[in-house]
């Protein structure tokens, strides 16, 4: 069952992932990190961790998963301050 289940869960993943690079052509990405909106459209194929954990974050609230990830906020902090704010 739990091995289902992680399949299920996969094959949702690479779905979505699929379609948003897909059907996201041309338009704007963003997230909303700590009450700031980014457009992370440009960034998306750069970032260290890979596309896929960033199109987690597009279109919706981030922060949690954001400082989950980079502990050392005074390291990106500065990354962030590079990136358009919408």
């Amino acid at each position: 069952a739990v091995l289902e289940l992680w399949v299920m869960f996969n094959m949702l993943f690479l779905f979505w992932n699929f379609y948003s690079k897909k059907y996201n052509r041309g338009k704007v990405l963003w997230t909303i990190i700590d009450g700031t909106r980014y457009d992370i459209s440009k960034f998306i194929e750069k970032h260290p961790g890979g596309s896929d954990l960033l199109m987690l974050a597009v279109g919706r609230d981030a922060s949690v998963m954001f400082h989950s990830y980079h502990r050392r906020y005074s390291v990106v902090h500065k990354r962030l301050a590079t990136m358009p704010v919408l």
